[in-house]
């Protein structure tokens, strides 16, 4: 019987929102493995301790969403690492973002709820080739497996919660894990005059400090969002999962790695 970790969060010196996605429950009476599949937010401030504890926990692959712009300003920590595969892919283009829209004056939290809603009932579509890859990387068995972006929240939240849905993992918990990240960035901003990751609380002086926690904020409205996007355009998850490319062999290995115990509720 695989045993819980004490805590969800890998504890790393220059982690930001490095978690275990294992213990999750099924609808179905599984549970996720512990220890085979994380999330996270930026690598680049990871340091030798930390790798030691990622080497610890076997980590054999890193799939990184953040653009190329991205990855070029703050290099991921794990890009170089001996026995680490490390894969990025090109990015989509996008128009203004919503940190960007922080420097229009007058901007207020409502303009940028309405750019997140936007931003993440697009994340499926947009990011599809991305999260396609990741479940390749998972079918062919390259777990442990973490995927990640800058803050963990946005590209990478939305990757979680179509990965625990696939998997059959109730909304609710889905939600529940999304939501996680809000106090995690919150509390990593309150150390921003030390901690490694200041640089992605730069906001402009004129920004309205509601606007900002707009931005951060891990609202269950974005995530629902997001899944109503895909009933619309694809009628629902596993739907959504064909339609970009993943086979039911894919599927199939990725619920066979990710999921034990499983049995048919009463």
């Amino acid at each position: 019987m695989q045993s819980r970790p004490t805590t969800r969060i890998v504890p790393l010196q220059g982690g930001l929102n490095f978690r275990d996605l294992g213990g999750y429950r099924t609808k179905d009476g599984g549970r996720l493995l512990w220890r085979r599949l994380f999330r996270s937010g930026v690598t680049s401030a990871l340091t030798d301790p930390d790798l030691s504890v990622l080497r610890s926990i076997e980590i054999r692959t890193v799939c990184d969403f953040r653009s190329a712009p991205e990855r070029l300003r703050e290099p991921s920590f794990l890009a170089q690492a001996e026995g680490i595969q490390y894969l990025a892919w090109p990015s989509p283009s996008r128009p203004q973002t919503p940190a960007a829209a922080l420097r229009t004056p007058g901007i207020t939290s409502l303009d940028i709820r309405r750019r997140m809603l936007e931003v993440y009932r697009q994340l499926p579509f947009d990011f599809a080739v991305q999260y396609r890859m990741v479940l390749a990387q998972i079918a062919d068995g390259g777990l442990p497996l973490v995927f990640c972006c800058a803050a963990g929240k946005d590209r990478t939240g939305v990757a979680a919660a179509l990965i625990l849905a696939l998997l059959g993992v109730p909304f609710r918990t889905i939600l529940r894990d999304y939501t996680m990240t809000g106090p995690i960035i919150a509390a990593d901003r309150a150390l921003a005059s030390s901690a490694r990751h200041r640089r992605f609380y730069d906001f402009p002086e004129s920004a309205a400090e509601s606007a900002i926690e707009a931005l951060l904020g891990a609202d269950p409205d974005y995530l629902r969002a997001a899944f109503g996007s895909i009933r619309e355009r694809s009628g629902g998850i596993d739907r959504y999962w064909t339609a970009i490319g993943v086979t039911a062999h894919e599927i199939a290995e990725v619920r066979a790695r990710l999921v034990g115990n499983t049995h048919p509720t009463p």
